[in-house]
Order: structure tokens, then sequence, then C-alpha cells
């Protein structure tokens, strides 16, 4: 199937093209929340911060989104999104999302779209070299007249569900939004993600599925060929090389600092704190904007047993930190675990598998100051998770991922054969022979699947940010020795280097670093 009608794009978007540019490139500034129209019923949050790809014309799923014609395609989306779109004699590139270019430090988004369009003329496996040094939290578009495809960042922390189509397949930012285009109806077996945790302690779906029949998830390191919806592994490439502790601490914390300047020069910065290493470690990478940026921690109230515990703890050292380091720091009362209607019924679709839908409800009618947030995660892929506990193995298959999905507690068929279908159409057997097996499985399934629906709750009060996300870094952290990985040594050692007197205060109840053991 040719994509050349998309050559037809230069004409149905023109009056948004800027004709000053030797290419054309198109850039849509973040539209304030303040400038979003609601009527009282949060209909202007249903499937917030999200996108929609489809081969026939469409309504817009909300009231308030723009939409373009990519020749006989149409793209619409949040303007609460940066969006950026640059074109050169037929190819084009389009970025939805923020990133910063860790070699080049492009961060605005007129930038980012020349930077990547100038690697995608030089061919795609140039421009997937290219995206390997973006960090971020985007999707990007690419295509010419033959060719159409869309990918995420790293770690899929913007996610990507689709559905094969006889014209094209069908793409957007939650499952429920795809599903209601297509029309596919709820899958018998994966339904309720919540039914599936009580029954086989799963974390998250297994493999790529979602609720919906036909409608599967676009996991990390893989891209989609919209046009004929087959799946290809474009990461790793190659046999990860080994680095020391040294080395690596010095390029990866130059590299989050770095990124944390340009964010800051462009937007205002809030940034989550909680008692542990991960958290304490973002803190000491902000130590230069520390006095610009809003630091906040949440607290639940009647929260009981650990969940109080734990909740205390963070607290406790956030508010220590905060006097200490002379921080501005905000503690946000979430009153319960679930929005009132009718943002509940919201909620539920912008994600079938729920964490706390009302952390982002909660944020909005706090009166904290507006940002992104520089949230905390991934880190652990860095850190050996899914192998700190288990022996060595060169090699995983589907039985083994589904172990790990529930904690070992059911080796369900139906959720073998959806890790079966996960490991053929990525290609997982490939990207294992180049990376150790655990530490691919936790990137692309923990990460991919399970984390990125915690950002979709939280996109209907800000965007989000992790100075990790970028395959570049994540390369990185996957080079250093494996007992500085499994303790967290990488980690300690890059606050040592930027903000040492972070150490002082306990971590998780801990002294790490000079005053105690690792």
């Amino acid at each position: 199937m040719s994509i050349s009608p998309i050559l037809r794009f230069r004409q149905k978007i023109a009056d948004i093209l800027s004709p000053r540019n030797a290419d054309n490139i198109s850039v849509s500034k973040p539209l304030a929340e303040s400038k979003i129209r609601d009527d009282g019923d949060k209909s202007s949050l249903r499937y917030a911060r999200g996108y929609l790809l489809t081969h026939e014309s469409a309504a817009k799923p909300v009231r308030h989104w723009r939409q373009i014609a990519l020749g006989n395609y149409h793209f619409t989306y949040d303007p609460r999104l940066p969006f950026a779109l640059a074109e050169r004699r037929g190819t084009f590139v389009i970025i939805l999302g923020i990133a910063v270019d860790l070699e080049t430090w492009a961060s605005t988004e007129r930038e980012i779209a020349q930077l990547l369009l100038n690697s995608r003329t030089e061919g795609r496996e140039n421009f997937n070299r290219r995206l390997d040094m973006l960090s971020g939290r985007y999707v990007v578009i690419d295509g010419d007249e033959d060719t159409f495809h869309i990918q995420g960042d790293a770690a899929g922390m913007r996610a990507i569900f689709y559905s094969e189509r006889p014209n094209g397949a069908c793409v957007g930012s939650h499952a429920h939004l795809v599903a209601s285009y297509v029309g596919a109806a709820y899958d018998a077996h994966f339904r309720d993600p919540q039914a599936l945790k009580s029954e086989f302690n799963a974390y998250a779906l297994p493999g790529r599925a979602t609720a919906f029949t036909g409608v599967y998830t676009l996991t990390p390191n893989t891209e989609l060929n919209i046009l004929d919806g087959s799946v290809r592994r474009i990461y790793p490439r190659r046999e990860l090389e080994q680095n020391s502790l040294k080395d690596v601490v010095e390029t990866v914390g130059s590299l989050m600092t770095n990124q944390l300047r340009h964010l800051a020069a462009r937007t205002p910065l809030i940034v989550s704190v909680t008692a542990g290493l991960d958290s304490r470690t973002t803190l000491a990478m902000t130590r230069e904007i520390s006095q610009k940026a809003q630091y906040f921690t949440y607290v639940s109230r009647g929260a009981k047993n650990a969940t109080q515990a734990s909740e205390a703890r963070d607290v406790e050292v956030s508010q220590q930190i905060a006097q200490r380091f002379n921080l501005s720091h905000t503690l946000i009362e979430l009153p319960s675990r679930f929005p009132a209607e009718p943002l509940n019924s919201i909620m539920r679709d912008n994600s079938a598998r729920s964490s706390y839908p009302g952390i982002g409800p909660a944020h909005r009618d706090a009166g904290f100051p507006n940002g992104l947030h520089i949230r905390s995660n991934l880190y652990e892929v860095g850190r050996a998770f899914f192998r700190a506990k288990r022996p060595y193995m060169d090699k995983i298959d589907a039985l083994e991922m589904t172990k790990m999905l529930t904690g070992r507690k059911s080796d369900d068929e139906k959720l073998v054969k959806s890790f079966e279908e996960y490991i053929d159409t990525t290609d997982f057997n490939v990207g294992q022979r180049f990376c150790n097996p655990f530490d691919l499985f936790y990137w692309e399934h923990r990460c991919g699947v399970w984390l990125n629906a915690h950002l979709t709750e939280s996109d209907v009060a800000y965007d989000t940010f992790t100075l990790v996300n970028s395959r570049f870094i994540f390369e990185k952290l996957l080079s250093v020795p494996e007992e500085d990985r499994l303790s967290g040594q990488a980690f300690i050692s890059l606050i040592t280097e930027q903000w040492p007197e972070m150490l002082d205060i306990p971590i998780n109840g801990k002294f790490l670093g000079p005053r105690g053991d690792n």
C-alpha cells in the first residue's frame, strides 16, 4: 500500500506551515489550561494530553482538540501538548510531547522537529539512532511517499495503542479511545485489569494485551508500520558495552543536570519528593535549579497500615529536606483514591487499570502551581530490579514472563499465550541476545505497560518528564558492573557527585554512602 497520498498534506495543512523556511516547519505551543473551556462536566479531561490517528475523517473526540490532515490520514491531538511538524520534499516528521536531545541539546519544538527531519532524510536507520539520543515523553510519526511509522519515547511513557484496519492502523493514546473509534468489544479475559490482579496477582495486563479485543499496546523499542499494522524491533541493535561506574556516573550526571537547565529555561518545574533512593537522586540533580522549582509530596487521607507508615516517612523526610535545603515544598492531600462523578467515569475511560485515579484531580484542586512534573521513575531499569532476586538466565520465555507478572503465583494459560504473542510480535528473542532478558523485560513490560498507566492517570493535572527516559541513558546505566547495579551504587554515586549533603538524611530509613552501609 503506497502512502503517496501523504504528499498532498502540503496543501491540506498549508495554512499552518511557515513559507519562510527552506523546510516547512509548523509549531504549536502548549495551550494553557485557563484557555480550555470547561462546562462543569469535566469532559475536557477525557483522554487528557491524548491523540488519535485515523485513516477516515473522524469527529474530534474532545471539543477543544486540534486536527490536521496528512494526505488521507487525520491526526487529532490535545493542544495541552507541544506539537511540531517538519517537512522537506515529501518527507515529514511529527513530534507530540516534550523532548530534549542529549547530544545537540535541542529542546524547543522547532529545534527537535528540525533535528529529526534532518536525520530522517538521511534514512530511517539514521533516524532511529537519532532517537536513541532523545530524552522525554513523546510520540514521533514519520513518513514519505512509501512509508508511515509511529514510535514512542524510550520507555513508552506516552502510551501508544493501535488496532489494525483495512486502510491502515488506527492509533491513539488511550486504549478506550481506539476501541471506541473502531468499535472493538471488551476482551473476555482481560476486560478488568483489577480482577486480573485479584485473581492472579498480576501487576498489569500480559504481553501487549489491552481490555479490548484487537487493540494492542505498542511496547518500547518497537515501531508500528501504520500502513500494514506490522511491528518491528528497533532496539537494542548490538550487544551492550560495559563501562566503569565512575565513567557512567560522570556521563549520566551531566546529562541529567543539563536536561534540567534546558527544561527550567522553558517551563516551570514541579518535583515530587518521597523518602526513596530514586527521588533522592532526582533531588540531587536539581541542585542548580532548586530555588526555581516547586517541590511536593502526596499524603492520602485515611491511609492505613504499611501505606500509612510509608507515607508518614515520606512526609517526615520531605519536610526535613525542604527545611535543610530551603526548598519550596507543599504537602498535597489526597481525599480519596477515586474522584467523584462525573470525573471518576472519565478516569476509567482514560485508563482501564487504575493505580490512584484521585491523584490528578486532587492535584488540580490543591491550587499548586502548574508546571512540568519531574518524576523519579524508570531508575529501576538501572538497578537490575527483576534479576536482583532471581538466578541468572540468559533467555526467558513466556512462562517465565508470566511468573514475573504474577509474582510467581500463576502460570495461567491465557497469560502465557499473551506473552507468546508478545515475544513473537516484538522479536523479543532478538532483543535478549543483546541485553540481559530480565532487564529488557522490566524495561519493556513493567515500564511500558504498567508504569505508563500511572502517568496517564496524572495527565489530567500535568505532563510528566523523567530524566533517564532515553535509550542512550538506559544503555549507560545497564553498562555498570553488576554488583554496582544490584546495590544501587550508581545512584548513590550520582547523589554524592551532585549534592552529597542529600545523603545526610536517611533514604527509606537508612543512611547510605559515607555515613552508612549501602
